[in-house]
């Protein structure tokens, strides 16, 4: 009886760990996303300010991917994904589609998700539309402006990235730790 209740108890500790690793992974990464963000629309409404939306399509183009490189570091991989990417590589894998999926059908359920499969964790934040400055790049093409759809279409000829309102989900943050 003493060994089922030690091995009971022993087996309450692991499990009890491994979720305050979840706990810890998901605050490290949502950090990471908060941080990647900031820096992200900080840079584009300079470059919006600066240069104008035109250019601020091309800079984009450029920044987003160093961010992605400059956050992915150690053990983690970061990126930003959409079922729509306006950027090929930031299409959704399979589990990230499931994620997808589920927010789209149920809107309630919008909300950093994770997972744990093995020695992997992955977690994804949703973004939002929340801003109409957005939408000159990311609205109906019929109500863009010619020149911004004109950059667009030049830089991304593959892009998918529009038709979005104000509130609508845009893509998400995804992040994978792996311990291997």
């Amino acid at each position: 009886m003493k060994k089922i209740l030690f091995g009971f108890l022993l087996l309450s500790f692991v499990h009890c760990k491994s979720q305050l690793n979840a706990i810890e992974l998901e605050k490290e990464a949502l950090g990471i996303f908060d941080a990647f963000q900031k820096q992200l629309l900080s840079s584009l409404t300079k470059s919006l300010l600066d240069k104008g939306p035109v250019a601020a399509i091309s800079h984009c183009s450029l920044v987003s991917p160093q961010l992605e490189s400059q956050y992915s570091k150690g053990t983690w991989k970061i990126r930003r994904v959409s079922n729509k990417p306006r950027n090929p590589n930031h299409a959704l894998d399979a589990w990230e589609s499931e994620v997808f999926q589920t927010w789209l059908a149920d809107p309630a359920s919008i909300k950093p998700t994770n997972q744990i499969s093995g020695s992997t964790f992955r977690i994804m934040k949703p973004i939002s539309i929340a801003n109409p400055t957005c939408l000159q790049c990311h609205g109906n093409s019929t109500d863009m402006n010619p020149e911004i759809l004109k950059e667009i279409q030049k830089i991304y000829p593959e892009d998918k990235a529009l038709g979005y309102k104000m509130g609508d989900l845009r893509g998400a943050f995804s992040a994978e730790f792996s311990q291997q």
